[in-house]
């Protein structure tokens, strides 16, 4: 049976973090950044959950990642939504800390999980996100446990301010409560994907809770191809989010109404 929203079991969230993972088609990219994955956190605090956003992909065989996981099943099935996926699961979580990335961003350095076990009413962000050269990809899937900190990189973006809205699905944590006071991610961006995550990271920030950089932890990100379709619908966000923030509304969802920015 495919563990689906409707069948998953919500309990096994009840842990101090739980690394939130949106997957869509990237089982391959997600299985080598979970291999290199270490911490000294007793796997019972710590849970990773994985969403399938729509396709289904089976990662059973990834439990010993202290991974669990379900798809977002739609029906009828529409395209991607990035923000639908995230703010269902945020309604639900029961854990204390939420972690969210990519499945193919590495996080390496320092100790991710111990860090946001021991955090308080906070923003945390690692200090930076390294993207791969698009040739390291093969690489990186021939040999899951290759020292990524090593290959070429084809950019490197130090987050040394603590509104840097660059690569906020890269490791960024808050309490699970701070992301609900908000009123979770603004639906209202075209196709729900491009920019909500940098729109979360201005209200959060605007919320007034402190942000911290930690210096010991560097996330990497693997190279994958984007279709011209999305990199439209990621410019065309981009106004939109121009356009939010001239507004000045560091907190979009009033009202306690979900995904829905003012």
């Amino acid at each position: 049976m495919m563990i689906n929203q409707h069948n998953f079991d919500w309990s096994i969230t009840n842990r101090n973090v739980v690394l939130f993972i949106p997957n869509f088609k990237r089982k391959h990219l997600l299985i080598p950044t979970l291999m290199q994955m270490e911490t000294a956190l007793p796997r019972n605090e710590w849970l990773v959950l994985v969403v399938n956003d729509g396709p289904h992909e089976d990662l059973s065989d990834l439990s010993e990642f202290n991974l669990a996981y379900f798809t977002f099943d739609r029906i009828p099935m529409t395209e991607r939504n990035g923000c639908l996926i995230r703010n269902y699961v945020l309604q639900r979580l029961q854990s204390r800390v939420v972690g969210t990335r990519d499945p193919e961003i590495f996080i390496k350095g320092g100790d991710y999980f111990l860090s946001l076990a021991e955090m308080e009413d906070i923003i945390y962000r690692p200090c930076s996100m390294v993207e791969l050269q698009e040739p390291m990809t093969p690489k990186i899937l021939a040999n899951p446990m290759i020292d990524v900190t090593q290959l070429p990189a084809r950019a490197n973006h130090r987050l040394r301010t603590p509104d840097e809205p660059r690569a906020f699905h890269a490791g960024v944590a808050a309490l699970v409560e701070r992301f609900k006071q908000v009123g979770g991610y603004d639906e209202e961006f075209a196709n729900h994907y491009g920019y909500e995550d940098i729109d979360m990271l201005r209200r959060l920030v605007g919320s007034g809770v402190d942000t911290i950089i930690d210096p010991n932890v560097q996330t990497y990100h693997i190279w994958h191809p984007r279709k011209a379709k999305f990199l439209k619908t990621v410019r065309h966000n981009g106004l939109i989010y121009d356009s939010k923030k001239r507004k000045n509304n560091p907190t979009a969802n009033e009202g306690k109404k979900w995904g829905k920015g003012i």
